[in-house]
């Protein structure tokens, strides 16, 4: 994974600069608890140092990459390293950042449902 610019990362580091909070503004703040300090450490050790990359190719079922376009933690050029590594890959931008699942969750489901919807029974 090629990680997204360094401020962005950087935030992972302090959970309380975290993306959530300024996002989900409708969320009670008791469901906003971050991962914590030894959390957010982790996460940064998994994007430098895990990779499923020479794996992608023995993957057989349909699949639908979908990335922010402007995600600040996940550089968007994976999603395109992804889906050229996959044998059955269908990749799509969301006009959002890293949470667009959350962010623009009816464009998420209907992505996905057509996706699916798009697959042999």
């Amino acid at each position: 994974m090629l990680p997204g610019p360094p401020q962005g990362l950087l935030k992972m580091l302090n959970p309380c600069l975290g993306p959530a909070p300024a996002l989900l503004p409708g969320m009670p703040l008791q469901a906003l608890h971050g991962p914590g300090m030894l959390g957010c450490l982790y996460q940064l050790l998994a994007i430098w140092g895990w990779t499923s990359w020479q794996r992608l190719h023995h993957v057989q079922a349909p699949t639908l990459v979908l990335t922010g376009e402007d995600d600040p933690f996940v550089a968007p050029v994976n999603g395109h390293i992804v889906a050229s590594c996959l044998r059955n890959a269908v990749l799509e931008s969301v006009d959002c950042g890293h949470l667009f699942v959350f962010e623009r969750a009816g464009e998420t489901a209907r992505r996905v449902e057509r996706f699916v919807e798009k697959q042999p029974a």
